[in-house]
């Protein structure tokens, strides 16, 4: 009797239905997607709506759809008079089968013409309408989920250059451009548009209409400047290649001068040129001489014309003499501003020059103590003195120039060297302290001999070099009196060393080194770039040396520790250095 009970029980549960299957992750899912306005939150309500570019559903009075699609599917929904949307349906249905909201950006649309300056119309034209990336995101639905929309829209004009846009967003700013097409530069609206839902507007796209610059160029006393050379350029013209940004001009005999047709850039509230005035030869023929002057000047948008006044200092020049160590003139010596190496002179029969047109102020003159063409090969050196543009002359005394002579010799063998041999003189003072004047000055010396000539009294520090690079000699402490020429120095050429470099651990933190090594009085020798701040081997000559270390924390950045010691290189040796850890404030 129990056998029959339990058979029939087991009979019945094979026969009872199994009860519907609950939605899984990735299976079907009955979902139910609300369609609202984005603007006004009012449900879109009977609208026919595409789904995936395919079925073609219509929504109840409630703005109710309910798509037969998979869970977790990516959906687009185009529904009439709003913008198309994508999405991803959520993969398990809202609790008590609430639909899911989604809000629509309403549809607008733009239409008009693409002309030319004059009117004629541009055939062909793309014309696009683009969001602005600052104004405009994306936006949410119900569960703050992004639904992404388009951001541009493209369409081109007809033969006659009408063109027309629909299904632009309503409510966000966007900006319009036409390409005509060839070399012609791009037409952009510099005004954003924003469209109200359901409006279609009216938009004619042209080349923006130019303003005109009208002025004079005048002295520091109000005269008038004439014939001077006037060019305005835009600080955009580089950029955009538009040779119409840029004009020159000639004033006339009042120095008044007219820039037309000058166009505005794109995009911005007010556009900056510069306007830079210049002497010509008549300029220069009527007595007038001045620098290169440059003013700014704003203009407005929408502005047709602009007054503007070019001031110029007329007649400031710097006066004075040269002289040589024994009050002798020199000529023919070539003279510069220091701060505009572009002004220059040289030196009359008599030592005297004339150096101009300058600005007002205080500059700073250099004269070459050798000239070019009568000390062909030989380092010149400089002096130099201060005077004001205008003000009284100034005098320029040389110093008598030295020089040193010696050879090149194996450190080993004693024999002269007759290879090619690299050198880099540097200045180290003067012997009262003070600094020479001079830049570190290459050369190349081969036959064992060594000459340097037209050196400012001083000392110096001479470091050769073989090609390779490996093996060299260096020479402190060479002492050049006023007029004198140090003979009978010896270059003794000995092979390098090196400098294995180990960091501490705690570099671990800092991305990248790198390793310099130069003599105490700063020649470079060589330089490392360590990515692993591990060990780190690197070549240098046989003597002192400074080591100099720079860790990076980060790649491109500029934060970091510095660490420096001198080291004593053995010829062919190997010195171990241990770079201890980093400063507490870089830890």
């Amino acid at each position: 009797m129990k056998l029959r009970c339990l058979a029939i029980a087991i009979v019945v549960l094979l026969a009872t239905p199994a009860p519907p299957a609950t939605t899984q992750e990735g299976g079907a899912a009955s979902l139910r997607l609300q369609l609202r306005s984005r603007t006004t939150d009012v449900p879109v309500a009977l609208a026919e709506v595409r789904v995936n570019d395919g079925a073609v559903l219509r929504t109840d009075e409630k703005g109710i759809l309910e798509p037969d699609l998979p869970a977790g599917a990516a959906v687009r929904l185009a529904a009439a008079g709003h913008v198309p949307v994508e999405f991803r349906l959520p993969r398990r249905p809202p609790e008590g089968h609430a639909p899911v909201v989604i809000r629509l950006p309403p549809c607008a649309g733009v239409r008009g013409r693409v002309n030319e300056a004059h009117g004629r119309p541009i055939s062909g034209a793309s014309v696009c309408a683009r969001l602005s990336e600052s104004v405009l995101r994306d936006p949410v639905d119900a569960r703050g989920r992004t639904v992404r929309v388009e951001r541009s829209w493209t369409t081109t004009a007809d033969a006659e250059g009408r063109y027309r846009l629909d299904g632009l967003p309503a409510g966000v700013e966007f900006r319009m451009e036409a390409q005509p097409g060839g070399d012609r530069p791009p037409i952009r609206r510099r005004r954003p548009i924003v469209l109200e839902a359901g409006e279609s507007r009216y938009v004619l796209l042209h080349p923006p209409p130019g303003f005109t610059v009208e002025g004079r160029v005048v002295d520091a006393s109000d005269r008038p400047v004439p014939f001077a050379s006037v060019r305005v350029h835009s600080r955009f013209a580089v950029l955009e290649r538009d040779s119409r940004k840029e004009r020159t001009v000639q004033a006339d005999a009042a120095g008044c001068f007219r820039l037309v047709d000058l166009p505005f850039a794109d995009f911005v509230i007010a556009d900056q040129f510069v306007l830079a005035a210049a002497p010509s030869e008549q300029t220069r023929a009527a007595g007038f001489a001045f620098p290169p002057t440059r003013t700014k000047l704003e203009v407005p948008l929408d502005t047709e014309t602009v007054e503007a006044t070019i001031r110029v200092h007329c007649g400031l020049f710097v006066a004075g003499q040269v002289l040589g160590p024994d009050d002798t003139p020199l000529p023919n010596v070539p003279v510069w501003c220091d701060k505009k190496p572009e002004v220059a002179a040289r030196t009359a029969a008599d030592g005297t020059f004339r150096l101009g047109p300058l600005g007002p102020g205080t500059h700073c003159v250099r004269a070459n103590g050798f000239p070019v063409d009568t000390s062909e090969g030989a380092p010149a050196f400089e002096s130099a003195a201060t005077g004001d543009a205008g003000g009284a002359a100034i005098v320029i005394r040389v110093p008598a120039a030295g020089g040193f002579e010696g050879r090149m010799i194996d450190a080993v063998t004693g024999e002269l060297i007759h290879e090619k041999v690299f050198a880099v003189l540097s200045a180290l003072g003067l012997p009262d302290g003070s600094s020479v004047n001079l830049m570190p000055r290459r050369y190349s010396f081969d036959k064992g001999t060594v000459s340097v000539c037209g050196l400012p009294p001083g000392r110096y520090e001479l470091v050769a070099r073989d090609r390779d690079g490996t093996s060299g000699a260096i020479l402190q402490d060479i002492l050049i009196a006023p007029g004198e020429t140090v003979r009978g120095l010896e270059f003794r050429i000995q092979a390098g060393g090196q400098i294995r470099i180990t960091f501490d651990a705690t570099w671990a933190g800092f991305k990248r080194a790198m390793c310099h090594v130069s003599t105490p009085a700063g020649t470079w020798i060589s330089l490392a770039h360590v990515d692993t701040l591990q060990s780190a081997t690197i070549n240098a000559l046989a003597g002192k040396m400074h080591l100099e270390v720079w860790a990076m924390r980060h790649i491109h950045g500029k934060a970091g520790e510095e660490w420096e010691t001198d080291v004593e290189i053995p010829s062919r040796g190997v010195v171990d250095v241990h770079v201890p850890p980093p400063s507490p404030e870089h830890e």
